[in-house]
């Protein structure tokens, strides 16, 4: 690991900035993230037919509530 460090910044915004070393750029270069942005990428990509499948059923389900009970589903 690469880092420098001077006493530019008050201790506490000093120790946000390794936090945000920590959670963003270590995990980008060790590759740890490379499992979560694969499967963000595969929901991107598959977004529009999942959310076509949810409505489908959704749509479904009303139909079957309002069949059931004669009353239109709002």
């Amino acid at each position: 690991m690469l880092f420098q460090s001077h006493n530019w910044a008050d201790w506490e915004e000093t120790k946000k900035s390794y936090e945000l070393y920590a959670r963003f750029v270590m995990p980008h270069f060790a590759g740890t993230n490379r499992n979560r942005q694969d499967s963000y990428n595969g929901l991107t990509d598959a977004i529009d037919r999942l959310e076509g499948e949810r409505q489908k059923g959704a749509d479904a389900a009303f139909a079957k509530w309002e069949e059931k009970t004669g009353r239109k589903a709002t």
